[in-house]
Protein backbone atom coordinates (compact mmCIF):
# COMPACT_ATOMS: atom_id res chain seq x y z
CA UNK A 1 0.00 0.00 0.00
CA UNK A 2 2.36 2.21 0.90
CA UNK A 3 4.63 1.42 -2.84
CA UNK A 4 1.55 2.15 -4.67
CA UNK A 5 0.87 5.86 -2.69
CA UNK A 6 5.11 6.75 -3.18
CA UNK A 7 3.94 5.67 -6.92
CA UNK A 8 0.90 8.33 -7.15
CA UNK A 9 2.71 10.73 -5.69
CA UNK A 10 5.53 10.07 -8.19
CA UNK A 11 3.00 10.52 -11.32
CA UNK A 12 1.05 13.82 -9.47
CA UNK A 13 4.22 15.57 -9.02
CA UNK A 14 5.62 14.76 -12.59
CA UNK A 15 2.57 15.82 -14.30
CA UNK A 16 2.71 18.75 -12.06
CA UNK A 17 5.99 19.67 -13.14
CA UNK A 18 5.64 18.98 -16.80
CA UNK A 19 2.61 21.00 -16.80
CA UNK A 20 4.68 23.57 -14.95
CA UNK A 21 7.47 23.50 -17.83
CA UNK A 22 4.64 23.73 -20.50
CA UNK A 23 2.79 27.09 -19.53
CA UNK A 24 6.51 28.55 -18.95
CA UNK A 25 7.66 27.45 -22.41
CA UNK A 26 4.64 27.77 -24.17
CA UNK A 27 2.45 30.24 -22.72
CA UNK A 28 5.18 32.71 -21.81
CA UNK A 29 4.72 36.05 -22.77
CA UNK A 30 4.26 37.56 -26.12
CA UNK A 31 6.55 38.57 -28.27
CA UNK A 32 6.34 42.36 -29.07
CA UNK A 33 7.08 41.56 -32.51
CA UNK A 34 4.19 39.42 -33.17
CA UNK A 35 1.45 41.60 -31.82
CA UNK A 36 0.49 43.01 -34.66
CA UNK A 37 -0.09 39.75 -36.64
CA UNK A 38 -3.68 39.37 -37.69
CA UNK A 39 -5.13 35.47 -35.84
CA UNK A 40 -6.34 33.63 -39.02
CA UNK A 41 -6.78 35.00 -42.52
CA UNK A 42 -10.18 34.81 -44.77
CA UNK A 43 -7.68 32.70 -47.01
CA UNK A 44 -6.50 30.51 -44.24
CA UNK A 45 -10.58 29.93 -43.22
CA UNK A 46 -10.76 28.95 -46.63
CA UNK A 47 -8.42 25.93 -45.95
CA UNK A 48 -9.76 25.09 -42.70
CA UNK A 49 -12.99 25.48 -42.94
CA UNK A 50 -13.11 22.20 -45.31
CA UNK A 51 -10.83 20.03 -43.25
CA UNK A 52 -12.66 20.44 -39.98
CA UNK A 53 -15.96 19.50 -41.62
CA UNK A 54 -14.14 16.29 -42.90
CA UNK A 55 -12.76 15.39 -39.50
CA UNK A 56 -15.90 16.22 -37.88
CA UNK A 57 -17.70 13.92 -40.48
CA UNK A 58 -15.02 10.98 -39.73
CA UNK A 59 -14.82 11.36 -36.37
CA UNK A 60 -18.60 11.33 -36.00
CA UNK A 61 -19.21 8.46 -38.43
CA UNK A 62 -16.37 6.84 -39.51
CA UNK A 63 -17.88 4.31 -41.58
CA UNK A 64 -17.13 7.48 -44.47
CA UNK A 65 -14.28 5.74 -44.46
CA UNK A 66 -13.80 2.32 -43.99
CA UNK A 67 -16.70 0.97 -45.71
CA UNK A 68 -13.87 2.19 -48.82
CA UNK A 69 -11.27 -0.39 -47.02
CA UNK A 70 -13.62 -3.36 -47.24
CA UNK A 71 -13.19 -4.96 -50.01
CA UNK A 72 -9.24 -5.05 -49.62
CA UNK A 73 -9.60 -6.32 -45.56
CA UNK A 74 -12.17 -9.10 -47.06
CA UNK A 75 -9.77 -10.33 -49.06
CA UNK A 76 -6.95 -9.84 -47.31
CA UNK A 77 -8.86 -11.93 -44.48
CA UNK A 78 -9.82 -14.44 -47.06
CA UNK A 79 -5.78 -14.95 -47.69
CA UNK A 80 -4.54 -15.04 -44.41
CA UNK A 81 -7.35 -17.67 -43.18
CA UNK A 82 -7.73 -19.76 -46.37
CA UNK A 83 -11.20 -19.48 -46.75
Amino acid sequence: MATALLILAGIVASAAYMLMVLQRVLLGPLNERWKAMPDVSARELVTLVPLLVIILAVGLYPLLVLHLQDASLQALLQHVTGR
